[in-house]
């Protein structure tokens, strides 16, 4: 009886742990708004030389965001490490903690950099039409929308 109510119990558990992961990986967003990149660069009307300047300043971010996120990974990793000490020390925890949120200031200010010049490549009239685009993007994402409007998205919530 024992061993029958295991077998369960473990089953159960795996049912749950499927579900979970399965509902971890976010709500597809596809058609949410986002117009692929070459059709907002149709609808920016970009010239050849904005064009390039955006695909570099591109390149130059995701370059910085593997950096950024490979640190992120090992400070979270090292956080692991102290959290599974058999004695904790909580003044390196903490302190790893302050490492922890750097990095993470980091990669959201290399976010709103990116942005930033992004937007500093087009014209007044390109971003205006830019603007139009993200308003109708934000209300095909609220409540009527799939998603909600500022959710997480794919991402899913940090762990140590």
């Amino acid at each position: 009886m024992t061993n029958k109510m295991n077998r369960s119990i473990l089953l159960f558990t795996m049912l749950i742990a499927l579900i979970s992961l399965s509902y971890g990986q976010g709500i597809n967003r596809a058609g949410c708004g986002q117009a692929p990149p070459f059709r907002m660069s149709q609808e920016l009307n970009l010239t050849e030389e904005q064009a390039q300047q955006m695909k570099d300043l591109r390149m130059d971010h995701e370059s910085t965001m593997i950096d950024l996120n490979a640190s992120l990974k090992q400070e979270r990793l090292n956080m692991r490490k102290l959290m599974g000490a058999d004695e904790p020390n909580k003044k390196k925890i903490y302190a790893q903690l302050e490492k922890i949120n750097s990095v993470d200031m980091k990669i959201q200010k290399a976010r709103v950099d990116h942005r930033l010049a992004m937007r500093s490549t087009l014209s007044a009239e390109q971003l205006k039409v830019y603007k139009q685009g993200m308003m109708m993007k934000g209300r095909q994402c609220g409540p009527d929308g799939p998603g909600v409007k500022g959710d997480r998205g794919n991402r899913p919530h940090r762990r140590f």
